[in-house]
């Protein structure tokens, strides 16, 4: 079933006066040249990120010629490219494991990955020549190949270079050039690497592959050997920029957008594609609204491995996929990004929508995280809002990194930006950390920080890439996971925690405005829906979230009756639905007049008619109304003299005993129940009266007094 998730999602800590142990910034880490690299989108920056399974983290930036400062890494700079790559690993507490520096004539990183076994790999594209070899400091000088552009090399996790492989023949056929720094590496389920790469026509990529313009899937197993290359079943015209492979199935998802240098923009589209295991087509679709003009809608994109797709995207105005539209709450003509979840057929399940004020929103990286979670990273500028949460540009900034934690049923758990005030600073890639830490990676011009971090400031240039992590100490071992279980009836829901154990403390969010902080807490509502239930829980390593949409019902419909006893003065006593659900009920006396009460006494005109009166009753699962005909009868000239005015009945309400005062000559009176029955009776002699309500159960009453002069009295009383 399809979801549109663009209602406020229930950040309930917004409650708590402080959050002792949510998930923090921890470091900033970062590294360049004093150069500006042209065009500004060459600029050093971080463009692709992983960690292993021990919590290290890797990263390919771009760096310049000049000098390179980064961190403990030193480099006197003068040999290589313009822009060169340094990839680097750090270790949880942000220091540097090592740094190796990737030169040539031209160098493109295309992907960084790491599998369970200590292995790490990167993709990268690389000229060189002769005066200008490729070389990976301090490891080795690779020997020349003229044509062979496209590699992947094998580490260890200690920065030790295994092998190196490159795509096609050394022959000219071979060249060809990608374009951009996109996402050609991914790993499939056997942990074996897959190297996607854009190919021209005659390349001899194989001993019995010659290929066909497109992309081919080069497949190795963890020596280097290549097992296989085979061609993605899609248009020569559809230019691969990133892709992944399912976990469980060996599929292969990818989005991309038609090479519009061979095409004019009326035809461009952006795509996305679900191939087989043998790189057949299953299928293939594409945004139905226009695409950006300056930019790639899919940014980034994962499977989970138990039939999911996530990806990125970004339009303006609004995202419209097979049906199913995100609208941009902010502006109808600035940027929104989505996060959307479908099958693995291409269909949308969800779409968690991020509103931008400014053309300036654009999320890119995605990575899935423990705990069922999602996060996201990007850029903007302005303001971006997510259902009830919001963040902002401080005065003096430009663009700003920002990223999202969300988690599969598509409730955000948090929205945050990375403060810097040069004008260019963004958030290319996010990776996930063992024990709920991330690691965001991007540019930042000038400086760049978070939370209580002393800020990173760039060596120089136009541009320095960054690291920072944002998580817990990394003393912790086990990060907290919240969950729940619930029950009840109609409108009274008991709730459970059944979380992690140990912990701090825990926080509800009920979805109608309730929280509680008890373990098993019960709350009412106060009519039935659905409502989005989330319990937040908080310990030393951590905090996490989970919500699920809970259903309330009611499976008793009101009923609404009344009774009525008198003529002229008539009174009406409410016999329908009461207790829990009641809320009140309104009288309408079919005369022009209205009341509201349980019990409640009306005067009709002196004549003789039937009046129409309905009592309407409202509850917590709705409302209902009773209407019939009442006779009103004339009375006798004796019995219109007006009640008396000095009657007093008190207390009111009663106890065992109820006072009768100011009648002056003997006077008949009837104690009436709900349901209209006589209860108790009997004749009042002149001065104060006493009746006796001891033998009476608790309730309402309708006391009448009828005087031997013709008046008449008639009062409601209570009996506790």
């Amino acid at each position: 079933m399809r979801r549109y998730l663009t209602l406020p999602i229930l950040f309930f800590f917004l409650f708590c006066t402080s959050l002792t142990f949510a998930q923090t910034y921890k470091w900033v880490k970062g590294g360049g040249t004093n150069q500006s690299l042209t065009p500004p989108s060459q600029s050093e920056a971080t463009y692709f990120m992983c960690t292993d399974p021990n919590g290290n983290i890797y990263s390919l930036n771009v760096v310049g010629i000049n000098a390179v400062v980064a961190d403990t890494f030193h480099w006197p700079g003068g040999i290589g490219s313009s822009q060169n790559i340094l990839f680097t690993s750090h270790d949880c507490n942000g220091q540097m494991r090592f740094a190796k520096l990737i030169t040539g004539t031209g160098n493109t990183p295309h992907g960084v990955v790491a599998d369970n076994a200590g292995h790490v790999y990167i993709a990268f594209e690389s000229s060189h020549s002769s005066t200008n070899p490729l070389r990976i400091r301090y490891d080795t000088t690779i020997p020349l190949n003229w044509y062979n552009q496209e590699a992947l090399a094998q580490y260890d996790t200690s920065g030790d270079l295994k092998w190196i492989r490159f795509i096609g023949a050394d022959a000219y056929s071979t060249y060809v050039g990608t374009g951009g720094r996109l996402n050609y590496l991914a790993l499939d389920a056997s942990q074996n690497p897959h190297l996607i790469a854009a190919t021209r026509y005659g390349v001899i990529l194989s001993p019995t592959v010659t290929s066909h313009t497109g992309f081919y899937d080069h497949f190795f197993d963890v020596w280097g050997g290549l097992v296989s290359v085979k061609r993605l079943d899609i248009d020569s015209s559809l230019f691969v920029h990133g892709l992944t492979i399912d976990q469980q199935s060996n599929k292969m998802y990818a989005y991309g957008l038609r090479d519009f240098y061979g095409f004019p923009d009326s035809s461009r589209y952006d795509f996305i594609v679900g191939l087989d295991t043998n790189r057949n087509r299953i299928w293939i679709d594409t945004l139905t609204n226009p695409v950006i003009p300056i930019s790639k809608a899919f940014g980034a994109i994962i499977t989970d491995g138990h039939g999911h797709i996530y990806t990125t995207v970004v339009a303006s105005g609004k995202v419209v996929y097979r049906g199913d539209t995100a609208y941009n709450t902010l502006s109808t003509t600035s940027y929104i990004s989505v996060v959307m979840k479908m099958d693995t057929a291409g269909n949308p399940l969800w779409m968690r929508t991020y509103s931008g004020s400014l053309s300036v929103n654009n999320q890119i990286g995605l990575i899935l995280w423990g705990n069922n979670k999602l996060a996201a990273c990007g850029v903007m500028a302005g303001t971006v809002a997510s259902g009830s949460n919001t963040i902002s540009i401080y005065s003096g900034e430009g663009q700003n990194a920002y990223f999202t934690i969300l988690d599969t049923a598509g409730y955000v758990h948090e929205l945050q930006q990375i403060h810097g005030i040069g004008f260019y600073d963004f958030a290319n890639k996010i990776a996930a950390g063992k024990n709920g830490n991330l690691y965001i990676g991007g540019k930042v011009e000038n400086n760049i920080w978070g939370g209580s971090v002393a800020p990173y400031t760039s060596v120089g240039g136009d541009s320095d890439y960054f690291i920072m992590k944002y998580g817990v100490d990394c003393g912790c071992t086990v990060m907290p996971v919240a969950n729940y279980t619930h029950a009840g009836t109609d409108l009274v829901k008991n709730f459970t925690y059944t979380g992690t154990s140990g912990v701090d403390s825990v926080r509800w969010s009920f979805g109608d405005g309730g929280t509680s902080t008890s373990l098993a807490p019960s709350h009412t509502y106060s009519m039935a829906g659905t409502y989005t239930v989330c319990v937040r829980v908080y310990s030393p390593c951590g905090n996490d979230m989970r919500c699920y949409e809970v259903p309330v019902s009611c499976t008793v419909s009101p009923d609404a009756h009344y009774i009525d006893t008198g003529n002229a003065v008539h009174g009406f006593i409410y016999t329908g639905t009461t207790g829990t659900y009641y809320d009140s009920v309104r009288w309408d006396f079919g005369d022009g007049a209205h009341d509201t009460g349980i019990h409640v006494i009306h005067t009709y005109p002196v004549v003789t008619d039937t009046f129409h009166v309905c009592v309407k009753v409202y509850t917590r699962c709705g409302t209902d109304t009773f209407c019939k005909d009442v006779i009103v009868t004339a009375p006798s000239v004796s019995s219109l003299v007006q009640e008396p005015i000095n009657i007093k009945i008190f207390p009111n309400p009663a106890t065992n005993s109820l006072y009768i005062s100011g009648h002056t000559g003997r006077t008949d009176y009837r104690l009436l129940n709900v349901v209209g029955v006589a209860v108790q009776q009997g004749t009042l002699s002149a001065g104060t009266a006493v009746v006796q309500l001891s033998d009476l159960p608790p309730g309402h009453y309708l006391l009448e007094l009828n005087g031997d002069n013709g008046t008449r009295k008639v009062v409601r009383v209570i009996r506790e």
